[in-house]
């Protein structure tokens, strides 16, 4: 008797780790390459590493000396600066050194894992708006409009969608930024009397 092909609904119900991964969507696979890797650890690495720099000692320092409201504004310029110098560093070296790339091909998964389905429910799923004031909290400018921008991959500059993603959450994460920075004074302020 000759033997039958699979059928598609055989492979279907294969556990996981028997699927040839050669086949499989690259939104599918878990492979990074070393290289990738790499890139990914010394570039988040040293981004952050600076944001720490920038949101604590520098944000809280010119808050506390020049004030709430000075202050603000000079770090509400001081932050323009640095984001959109980020977007254009992130455009000419043509790499995706936070992992947003591969992020954003998480948009396409189709399998088991819950993290991976719950960050495709978020991309495709809720309002642009919703998913930026959401990252916004968490984020800086820069890393939401490289994330959530049209054609990442091509690092050719921002569309007119992509400078609204840009001011929404520039806005939004500067106004939370300062009001907890500000709070933060304030409480410390407080215990030190």
């Amino acid at each position: 008797m000759p033997s039958e092909a699979p059928s598609s609904d055989s492979v279907a119900l294969r556990p996981e780790n028997e699927l040839d991964i050669a086949s499989a969507p690259s939104a599918n696979t878990d492979a990074v390459s070393l290289e990738s890797l790499a890139t990914y650890t010394v570039g988040f690495s040293a981004y952050s590493v600076f944001a720490w720099l920038f949101d604590y000692p520098l944000f809280g320092g010119v808050m506390w000396y020049f004030g709430a409201l000075w202050g603000s504004l000079i770090m509400l310029a001081l932050t323009l600066a640095v984001d959109i110098g980020s977007i254009r560093l992130y455009d000419w070296s043509k790499r995706d050194w936070l992992a947003l790339e591969f992020i954003r091909s998480h948009r396409d998964y189709v399998g088991r894992n819950p993290l991976r389905r719950a960050t495709r429910f978020v991309l495709t799923k809720t309002p642009l708006w919703i998913q930026v004031l959401c990252l916004s909290l968490k984020f800086n400018a820069f890393i939401i409009t490289a994330l959530l921008r049209e054609e990442a991959s091509s690092y050719n500059g921002l569309s007119r969608r992509d400078w609204g993603i840009f001011t929404l959450s520039f806005v939004a994460a500067q106004l939370y930024w300062s009001l907890c920075i500000y709070g933060g004074i304030q409480g410390l302020t407080l215990l030190l009397q």
